[in-house]
């Protein structure tokens, strides 16, 4: 069975989130935030790309762990785990890992939660010519301009992955 894959944000996370996002400065107990921009396959972007959401740009955004908390304690609890995070939307499927817990994922991306050595695994699944060119084929059709795909919750579950990564 495929691991559990969750949306990092609903919509009405998404705009509470933006009243606490703001740029580094010396917090010490922080989420570094990152969205669909800043996601390319395995390696984060924050910091070296600004990181657009809901109509503002950020250079290093983050967002405080109190303040995260406000918005939604599983949301929290999530950023706190170590996860894959994964791009919403792009040509083939970008997707880190955060073994540490560092970051917080936006609306538009999707996360998989779960022990850090399985993870090291599906990253590099996640991120293999071989998923892209299968996900290019399966998803053909959802196609957007440009060849992009919505890539969520549902379409990462489908990806044929060998049940033994997940197995005790």
């Amino acid at each position: 069975k495929f691991p559990d894959v969750f949306g990092a944000a609903t919509v009405g996370e998404a705009y509470e989130l933006k009243k606490f996002i703001r740029e580094l400065n010396c917090e010490k107990k922080h989420f570094k935030f990152i969205n669909t921009g800043t996601v390319d396959p395995y390696v984060t972007l924050w910091g070296v790309r600004p990181t657009r959401y809901i109509g503002e740009s950020y250079c290093q955004p983050i967002i405080d762990s109190a303040d995260l908390e406000k918005v939604s304690s599983t949301r929290l609890t999530q950023s706190k785990s170590p996860k894959i995070v994964i791009a919403g939307m792009s040509l083939r499927i970008e997707a880190f890992l955060d073994v540490d817990g560092s970051y917080c994922a936006g609306k538009s991306t999707s996360i998989i939660l779960g022990d850090s050595e399985k993870l090291k695994s599906l990253i590099a699944i996640l991120n293999s010519q071989v998923v892209s060119f299968w996900f290019s084929k399966y998803f053909n059709s959802l196609s957007m301009a440009g060849g992009y795909f919505n890539i969520g919750n549902n379409e990462i579950g489908l990806i044929p992955i060998p049940n033994i990564l997940f197995q005790v």
